[in-house]
């Protein structure tokens, strides 16, 4: 066989074996691609640009054995671009190159300068995945809390195990997804839905690249290992919803927050959450001028079909309106005008958010339990009243996946809306409603 070629299943693939010395800098034994062809005269000419680039990346690594930091591979690529600029394109600059990149001066020069040509290329078609990720970041259009996560996450994690978009390889997308749920290679144990988010922005970032900066299509929307459905992992996959007792709980301990001082803004959202399906997120980023007199209008959602209309429940109607002229008077221009974007984030949820967790907690609900289970309360009290799937997904926000359904229908006349909406309540017996300022 050839050098750096093996033969598998009729396909040709490049291979070389990683030095022991630099192994642990690229994770893996040995580089391996295949050339998608079984023509041993093809295979030959596609090996080369892999091969140059992987001896280009090995001498790197070796430069950096007993150094301290990282190899910037970003600066490795610089600079060979830098000599190929410096000693030109004829045969004696050529020469040049070819010793200084691969020092093997037993080849003939004829062989020297076609590898020259070939590294010459890496420093045109090698794309270091670092180089991008600021500048995709900025435009991704995350919360700031997210973007820095995502932005953090992918420069130190997904860059530093794959340096360069040329070389990565799908097997090592799954092994380095399974080290995430697993827990191995220096990774702490994480759950399925944390490495599914973790990969959603490195799709984000893949694609903002690809055709742009790299030919190389995007590899890591299929490397997720496909679990076993059962009814049981469905439930603990969502959050559970709060039962109308538990709800109530919830305000109670809300009443009883701050050594009996009470929490009101927070129990003002879980209210408002609980009879419009609404994100923390979106009611705390909602505008007075999104405030009408029967309905409220999320024109900033997680998803696009989270932007939409809801009507204003008829129990929460007073609620609303105390909050619009809070914030009249207060000269704020949203309607939860109490809350601060004064934070590293600029979040106006995040407070809030923190209160709201160690309440639940306090209570005794666990991680299957979140703020966002108030919209799986929701769709309960729908789902119990009778209403249509279809109807109650264009009231909380979620995507409806039938076809016709979906693709076809637009969304339901306001009346209906209205009517849809009625049929909940969260009202027991007995209950002092007035608590809230229901009549």
């Amino acid at each position: 066989m050839a050098k750096y070629l093996v033969k598998q299943w009729n396909t040709y693939y490049a291979e070389m074996r990683i030095p022991k010395a630099v192994a642990h800098f690229f994770n893996k034994a040995k580089f391996s691609r295949t050339l998608k062809t079984d023509s041993l005269e093809e295979a030959e000419i596609r090996k080369l640009q892999y091969i140059a680039q992987w001896k280009s990346l090995i001498k790197a690594a070796k430069r950096r054995v007993n150094q301290p930091y990282e190899i910037d591979f970003d600066l490795e690529m610089d600079a060979a671009k830098a000599l190929i600029e410096e000693f030109g394109s004829g045969e004696v600059g050529m020469s040049e190159v070819a010793i200084q990149l691969d020092p093997d001066t037993t080849k003939s020069f004829e062989e020297q300068k076609r590898r020259a040509e070939v590294y010459g290329s890496v420093s045109k078609k090698g794309t270091v995945t670092k180089r991008f990720v600021d500048e995709w970041s900025q435009q991704a259009g995350y919360r700031a809390k997210s973007t820095k996560e995502a932005n953090k996450f992918v420069k130190e994690e997904f860059c530093k195990r794959f340096p360069v978009f040329e070389i990565i390889e799908r097997k090592e997308l799954r092994l380095w997804v399974e080290d995430q749920l697993q827990g191995r290679n220096g990774y702490e144990t994480r759950s399925v839905d944390t490495v599914k988010k973790r990969l959603g922005w490195v799709n984000s970032f893949w694609d903002y690249c690809e055709g742009q900066y790299t030919d190389v299509e995007c590899m890591t929307r299929n490397v997720m290992p496909k679990a076993k459905k059962t009814r049981a992992s469905a439930v603990e996959r969502s959050y559970q919803p709060y039962t109308v007792e538990e709800y109530w709980k919830l305000i109670e301990g809300a009443d009883q927050a701050n050594r009996g001082r009470g929490d009101p803004v927070l129990k003002d959202l879980m209210i408002v959450a609980a009879h419009t399906g609404c994100r923390l997120s979106e009611l705390c980023d909602l505008r007075l001028d999104h405030v009408g007199p029967d309905r409220l209008e999320i024109a900033k959602s997680k998803t696009d079909a989270g932007i939409r209309e809801i009507p204003i429940h008829k129990d929460i109607q007073q609620i609303i309106e105390r909050l619009k002229q809070t914030s009249i008077a207060a000269g704020d221009e949203y309607l939860f005008s109490e809350l601060s974007s004064k934070n590293q984030y600029e979040d106006r949820s995040n407070a809030v958010g923190k209160r709201f967790g160690r309440l639940k907690s306090k209570l005794g609900f666990d991680e299957n339990y979140g703020f966002h289970s108030f919209r799986s309360t929701l769709a309960h009290l729908l789902e119990a009243a009778g209403v249509a799937e279809n109807f109650a997904a264009r009231i909380i926000g979620h995507k409806v996946k039938t076809l016709t359904y979906g693709l076809y229908s637009g969304d339901i006349p306001w009346h209906i809306k209205v009517e849809t909406l009625a049929k909940i309540s969260y009202r027991p017996s007995g209950w002092p409603i007035n608590r809230i300022g229901i009549d």
